[in-house]
């Protein structure tokens, strides 16, 4: 078997990095052509950015030494001229363009030709706010333009079925980058057009740079939209630059998650309105236990402070009528007491009636000594159940109290 010789990856890097920086021709190049994709990194120690010219594209670094000599901000879509060279990158492999010098000669050709078209578009009417549509409160279809399964798609759809989910929403297919990407967004919003159950259309793509969007600067593409009946949304997922299709839709949104946002708004309320109807409804019921659990516990401290007013004034009262009963000389006469008196008009033998049934407590002196008694005298004693008549036959002194 014929034997071949071999490089390994590191080899043949080392190999051709030797062919392309040591000629002397490529280490001192000047070229011209128009920035794109320009990019600090390492907080401005290191400038990346692409020089284009028709559809050739050189990668390029310019490091902080070189960086700090410029005398003015390269930005996107300047003509320049570079100076630098050749260089490899060993581990990955990668070729670029290492500058050393930037001049500014003037405006780039691409740059220049979207101006002006920038321009006539503008004059003719198209970018006006006049001519926008009015996007829908509450749309119930929403017609997606966009790579199927994207990162732009799957943001739209997480977005929009957090807020409301019961919107539809209908994806209409396109490719969002390269020569066929405006053929295939303008076929896009034809099928939705003749679908034509959608309230809106978005437009969504993730961001890129300026040569990966350069598809929604197409002239063709601008004017079908301006033409679509449909409000139409563009979220192409970029900050800073503006494309023309970001011009002539009926709103701009700088990401596919703030179009979602957006459009779905007018349902955000309405679900906020519920919650907080729901929260209201918790901290009423919540307000009427407590008011409850207050009521029940003051009727039950009323209860027991009425409770303890009875028995104190039943007590008070049962005592008064102890007191009240005690007092009464009949009280004493049912305890087996007796209550003598002598007569203030004492009755004659002969006029003494035997029958009278008692005499009144005011028609004898009642007795408490035996002092100023005498014998013969008429008494008169009460007791529960009556009276009896009496006459003092004998007196006998006694000390019986202490």
């Amino acid at each position: 078997m014929e034997q071949f010789q071999h490089f390994t990856v590191s080899q043949f890097n080392g190999f051709v990095k030797e062919l392309i920086e040591g000629p002397p021709i490529f280490k001192n190049i000047w070229i011209k052509g128009e920035l794109s994709g320009v990019k600090y990194y390492q907080y401005g120690q290191q400038l990346y950015f692409s020089v284009l010219e028709g559809d050739s594209k050189l990668s390029c670094v310019m490091y902080s030494k070189s960086i700090q000599a410029m005398t003015f901000k390269p930005e996107n879509g300047d003509q320049v001229i570079i100076r630098g060279q050749l260089k490899l990158f060993h581990k990955k492999g990668q070729l670029v363009f290492q500058a050393h010098a930037i001049t500014k000669d003037g405006t780039g050709e691409k740059s220049q030709k979207l101006g002006e078209l920038k321009e006539t578009l503008s004059k003719e009417g198209l970018f006006d706010a006049s001519v926008k549509t009015k996007l829908p409160s509450f749309p119930k279809t929403i017609g997606l333009i966009t790579a199927f399964k994207s990162a732009a798609m799957s943001d739209f759809l997480k977005v929009s079925r957090l807020i409301f989910p019961g919107v539809k929403l209908k994806v209409f297919p396109a490719v969002m980058q390269g020569d066929f990407s405006a053929p295939t967004i303008i076929e896009a919003i034809g099928n939705a057009n003749a679908y034509g159950k959608c309230d809106v259309l978005v437009l969504l793509r993730g961001g890129g740079s300026k040569e990966d969007l350069s598809s929604f600067n197409s002239e063709s593409l601008v004017r079908v939209i301006s033409k679509v009946k449909l409000p139409f949304v563009s979220a192409i997922g970029h900050e800073s630059d503006w494309t023309l299709v970001d011009l002539v839709s009926d709103y701009r949104a700088s990401t596919p998650s703030s179009a979602a946002h957006y459009l779905m708004s007018d349902y955000a309320k309405i679900d906020e309105l519920f919650r907080s109807v729901l929260n209201n409804e918790h901290l009423i019921k919540l307000e009427f236990q407590s008011t409850y659990q207050k009521l029940r516990y003051s009727l039950k401290i009323g209860n027991q402070k009425i409770g303890s007013k009875l028995f104190f004034y039943q007590d008070k009262i049962s005592s008064l009528i102890r007191r009240t009963e005690s007092s009464n000389p009949l009280h004493k006469l049912i305890q087996g007491f007796s209550i003598c008196g002598l007569k203030k008009q004492p009755v004659e033998d002969g006029n003494r009636n035997d029958n009278n049934e008692g005499s009144k407590f005011d028609s004898i002196h009642v007795l408490k000594s035996i002092v100023g008694l005498k014998k013969g005298q008429r008494l008169e004693t009460v007791l529960n159940d009556g009276v009896i008549e009496s006459e003092i036959v004998k007196i006998k002194k006694e000390k019986l109290c202490l």
